[in-house]
């Protein structure tokens, strides 16, 4: 059975602050999210999964880390280099992950919130075939139509003509076309297809095109 390695969950360090998870959707307490990320699952009974916040496998929070401008962090605590993945830590320093996403008013979501089979890995393509999933599409449109003040969605990989996730993108984009909220992709935080060079300054690169600019402005990205 592989459900959400975070569903439901409430993050050490933040209880009675409200940094938790109700299914696979974050609930920030102590800020308005302007923007939501999307991703298709996290499951938490494959071997090996370290990861301790959303994007914990990749480099979304070191390409962050950098468009915000925040200091670096020179050993954290897992051990994790910098120039390899996201090691960043959850709380407990000024840069650290709760920090950035203060910083840049963010919210995350992932579609999937259990799978009824078992999964070896992390590859997408390999969840529709593990068993029946269990979609949290619906507590996602709950929380966007509840949650006035994100204007902006972005999706972690290519949801166009790529099923399953194609039909439970689109139910979430057709449920908020009453409101002035922004759609888009963003390319996956993996970096893999990303072209040449260092992953991490060619995904910054990318975003900066591809995220709006209006949102840029307002948490300071220039």
């Amino acid at each position: 059975m592989g459900r959400h390695k975070f569903a439901n969950h409430q993050f050490p360090g933040f209880e009675g602050e409200k940094f938790r998870t109700n299914s696979t959707i974050l609930f920030p307490g102590h800020y308005s999210p302007i923007i939501m990320f999307i991703g298709t699952h996290n499951d938490g009974d494959v071997p090996g999964n370290s990861a301790d916040f959303f994007y914990g496998r990749n480099y979304f929070w070191p390409v962050w880390r950098s468009l915000l401008n925040t200091p670096g962090v020179l050993n954290g605590p897992k051990g994790r280099r910098e120039d390899h993945m996201a090691e960043i830590p959850l709380y407990g320093v000024e840069n650290s992950i709760y920090n950035i996403c203060k910083l840049g008013l963010m919210t995350f979501a992932d579609l999937v919130f259990e799978v009824d089979g078992d999964l070896n890995n992390h590859q997408d393509e390999n969840i529709p075939q593990a068993g029946t999933i269990k979609w949290a599409t619906d507590e996602i449109i709950d929380f966007l139509k509840s949650t006035p003040s994100i204007r902006f969605v972005y999706a972690t990989r290519q949801m166009e003509n790529a099923a399953p996730w194609t039909g439970q993108w689109d139910k979430i984009v057709e449920a908020m076309s009453d409101r002035d909220v922004l759609f888009g992709r963003i390319h996956t935080p993996s970096g893999m297809g990303a072209g040449q060079g260092p992953r991490r300054e060619t995904l910054k690169q990318l975003w900066l095109q591809q995220i709006s600019p209006v949102y840029l402005h307002e948490v300071g990205i220039k």
